[in-house]
């Protein structure tokens, strides 16, 4: 979507990672790694740059897709960005 700050040629995505684990242990450590990476993110990259990262929050569930079932953890952060040849506006 279209963010109003810091100009409107920046924009803002929600951005996710599903971390699996077997146990609570390996995967809440696995989610303060993937946090902090995702935290990371900034500056130009890619064509892009990224004005602002932040933490949209860790859902947990028990994904009942595998047999037997494994711990799901979504890890969520909220990118603003703009394209790198958009320029500043």
């Amino acid at each position: 979507t279209n963010a109003a700050a810091p100009a409107s040629s920046w924009w803002e995505a929600l951005c996710q990672v599903d971390v699996y684990a077997a146990t609570d242990a390996e995967g809440w450590q696995l989610v303060d790694v993937v946090q902090e990476s995702l935290l990371e993110i900034d500056g130009e990259s890619s064509g892009y740059v990224v004005a602002r990262v932040a933490s949209a929050g860790i859902q947990y569930t028990n994904d009942q897709g595998f047999n037997p079932p494994v711990g799901r953890w979504i890890v969520s952060v909220i990118v603003t960005a703009r394209d790198l040849t958009s320029g500043g506006d």
